[in-house]
């Protein structure tokens, strides 16, 4: 999203002594930049966060804190972790400078058709373990593991970022004190609980469990783990989606994934000392391609459905499993593709058969009445959210206004930059900004 995060286009703009270049990401959180460093001629990144989210978490005692969580960071030097260089503050702001790298991430490798042998399984995950270490030994947790954030740089390094401000910058907050994205996040987290190194070592075993497999083990990420455990029942292991993995795998990927934390591994030392004797020989074997079934958003029903179907779904669930539910319903909708996928994954969250009934036919009817898309890409239900936030500001022309940029937009965060830019004054942007994200919760795009 758009507000006075943003540095306009045009001329040379600067962040301290930074020049800035290029824009390279934004999303719900904040924007990443490209700069330069003239004083040693350094190109660097440089990552800040929106300041509405800023003013809405309380200001100066939010910077402080994350000025102290950044420079403690900045204190940490590791091969294995991307190095910060800066931190400053500018007109209400936080600016983190860190290496530019030339790499891709994790998560990108996993599209690409080509599996990875276990040699370069086992590259990835010590290099990736050593950085977690090193970071545990600074008393850091990262609390936001995921292969978004484990970059595989040109000369085959492992660099892990995001390490020890996670708590303030990463895209998910899922509820009250919760901090991280479901999948990767330990059981402990999605009770707002203290955690300590064990929570990352979790999310190493989910990344583990997904770069053998290609799947993650569990849907809801730790808290489908501990309903699992409490019917004693757990994911099942590595090798029965991937026959050709040596069986003594399994024992140290779900050891990293017990829902106790006690269970687990107490430092990512001795999973990495387990993992490589688990590897061993068998360095050459493949390991199982992501499966051609997930595909991306913009396919899937989280990029189909309105603002207010997905609001309906969600409550849905929470009316029926508490909270959680509106974690598992946008979940089902970030990876189903049909309407019938879709209510089959959801439906999978209940046992009782009344129950079951009783959603399915609420789930049927939000789906059959979703009011679909508009030749842009962007849900009619959603260009009326958008609109009612834009006319305070621009008046009767918004309707238009949003309606012509609707038919080049590709995506609703697409729309909301080019309609948030009408809006000349940046105050009233970041206004129009914060009701857009109070009426939606679709602004959960990464930076």
């Amino acid at each position: 999203m758009t507000d006075h995060t943003i540095i306009a286009p045009g001329g040379p703009q600067r962040v301290g002594k930074y020049l800035i270049r290029a824009r390279l990401g934004e999303g719900a959180m904040g924007v990443v930049y490209e700069a330069h460093d003239r004083d040693i001629d350094r190109t660097v990144a440089i990552k800040t966060v929106h300041k509405h989210l800023i003013d809405a978490a309380g200001g100066a005692d939010w910077l402080a804190r994350f000025s102290r969580e950044a420079r403690a960071a900045g204190r940490v030097l590791h091969p294995n972790l991307v190095t910060i260089f800066d931190y400053l503050e500018q007109d209400g702001l936080p600016y983190l400078v860190m290496e530019r790298l030339d790499a891709q991430t994790l998560e990108q490798r996993l599209t690409e058709p080509r599996p990875l042998c276990l040699s370069q399984v086992a590259d990835i995950m010590a290099q990736l373990l050593d950085g977690l270490a090193t970071i545990h030994a600074a008393k850091i947790v990262h609390r936001d593991m995921k292969p978004a954030n484990i970059m595989l740089t040109q000369t085959g390094g492992v660099k892990l970022t995001d390490f020890g401000i996670a708590r303030f910058t990463q895209m998910e907050h899922t509820g009250a004190g919760m901090i991280g994205t479901p999948a990767y996040m330990a059981p402990e987290q999605f009770s707002g609980a203290q955690v300590d190194a064990r929570a990352d070592i979790y999310a190493a075993g989910v990344v583990l469990y997904e770069v053998l497999t290609g799947q993650q083990p569990y849907r809801g990420g730790g808290i489908t783990a501990v309903m699992m455990a409490g019917k004693g029942q757990s994911a099942p292991p590595p090798s029965t989606h991937a026959t050709d993995l040596p069986t003594a795998l399994d024992a140290v990927v779900m050891r990293a994934i017990a829902a106790d934390p006690a269970d687990r591994y107490p430092g990512a030392d001795e999973m990495r000392t387990d993992l490589m004797a688990a590897i061993g020989g068998h360095g050459g074997a493949r390991t199982t391609p992501r499966p051609a079934g997930q595909v991306p958003s913009a396919a899937t029903m989280i990029g189909k459905l309105s603002v207010l179907t997905m609001r309906g779904l969600e409550e849905s669930l929470v009316s029926q499993i508490g909270p959680i539910g509106k974690i598992l319903a946008r979940r089902a909708a970030q990876t189903a593709v049909t309407h019938d996928d879709l209510l089959t994954q959801l439906l999978d969250e209940i046992t009782d058969p009344a129950e079951r009934e009783a959603l399915r036919r609420q789930i049927s009817g939000l789906l059959h009445a979703d009011p679909g898309h508009t030749p842009g890409g962007v849900a009619e239900a959603d260009l009326g959210v958008i609109i009612a936030a834009l006319t305070p500001h621009l008046g009767p022309i918004a309707g238009t206004l949003v309606r012509r940029q609707a038919r080049h937009a590709t995506n609703l965060p697409q729309l909301l930059d080019s309609v948030a830019e009408a809006i000349p004054d940046l105050s009233a942007r970041a206004e129009f900004l914060q009701a857009i994200q109070t009426q939606s919760s679709k602004g959960t795009y990464d930076a």
